[in-house]
C-alpha cells in the first residue's frame, strides 16, 4: 500500500502534498482507497485527512523542488535590483551632467 500512495503522491507539488491535510472527500483518493480495498469487499464513502507524514525519501526530494523554486526566484529578484541600481545610478550621472552643463550655460551667458 505504501508504494502505490508513493505513486499518487509523487505527481504532486510540495505545497500540494502539505494541502491535503483538512481535506474532506477527497475524491482522487476516494477512488484510488477503493480500487485497492475493492477485492477485499471494502468500500469508503468519506475520507478525512488529518495528518500528512512523509517518509524522508519522499519529503526530502519535495523540499528540494520548493527550495530550488524558491532560490530561484530569490536570484531573480536579485538580479532585478541590481539591474535597478545600475539604471538608477546611470539616471543619476546623467541627471548630474545635464545640470552641469546647465550651470556652465548659465555662467556662460553673465559672463558676457
Amino acid at each position: 500500500m505504501t508504494e502505490r500512495v508513493r505513486v499518487l503522491i509523487r505527481g504532486k507539488t510540495h505545497l500540494e502534498v502539505y494541502q491535503i491535510k483538512g481535506k474532506t472527500n477527497t475524491a482522487e483518493m476516494k477512488a484510488f482507497l477503493n480500487e485497492m480495498f475493492a477485492p477485499k469487499g471494502l468500500e469508503f464513502t468519506d475520507i478525512i485527512i488529518t495528518e500528512v507524514l512523509l517518509p524522508d525519501e519522499i519529503k526530502q526530494p519535495l523540499d528540494m523542488k520548493a527550495q530550488y523554486g524558491s532560490l530561484n526566484e530569490m536570484e531573480r529578484e536579485k538580479y532585478n535590483f541590481q539591474m535597478r541600481v545600475i539604471d538608477d545610478e546611470e539616471e543619476r550621472q546623467l541627471l548630474m551632467q545635464r545640470r552641469t552643463e546647465m550651470r556652465d550655460s548659465v555662467n556662460e551667458d553673465f559672463s558676457k
